[in-house]
């Protein structure tokens, strides 16, 4: 039950903020929506309080909220300058900042762990965003990354949807 405690304040704060054409996962039901917020709770599974986290493609910001109030140092990137504004103004904690995720404004070796979910699949140079992975982790970092699977996406009709390229199981 994710009602009470710092995860279900956060939880709150995302339906309750205002505009913004970046994904909700809180505002509907269904298994893609419940997905979104499941991803980020097996995260903060993964990652200890105190690591220093990159969330790539961070969309409306609320991953990067939870990954920060949780205890990490949580840098939120977008490569969209409009979504990266909406989020300094909406969250009173964490980093957001401008970035590609085939070309990485971060030092190397700089990240415990890196976040990144349903990102590669919109890469248009999949090996460039995985070497950029590669180089920001630091050694024996984390990279939590997810992307949808082409027989389900095909089976709902929204195959596509932006996507470069999709994956099945065994093609990740």
């Amino acid at each position: 039950d994710d009602s009470g405690g710092v995860y279900g304040q956060v939880v709150r704060e995302v339906i309750m903020a205002k505009g913004g054409h970046c994904h909700n996962p809180l505002s509907g039901s269904g298994y893609l929506n419940t997905e979104h917020v499941e991803r980020y709770k097996f995260a903060l599974e993964q990652l200890n309080g105190g690591d220093t986290v990159l969330d790539i493609a961070c969309g409306a910001g609320y991953g990067t909220a939870l990954l920060s109030r949780f205890g990490c140092t949580a840098i939120g990137m977008d490569v969209e300058a409009e979504i990266i504004q909406r989020n300094r103004r909406r969250w009173n904690t964490g980093i957001f900042r401008r970035g590609d995720a085939e070309d990485l404004p971060c030092g190397s070796e700089r990240f415990d762990g890196v976040v990144s979910f349903e990102t590669i699949e919109h890469c248009i140079e999949e090996a460039r965003f995985m070497s950029e992975m590669k180089r920001v982790l630091k050694p024996g970092g984390l990279l939590l990354c997810s992307t949808p699977n082409v027989a389900y996406t095909r089976c709902i009709g929204k195959s596509g949807s932006g996507h470069t390229r999709e994956y099945s199981p065994q093609g990740f």
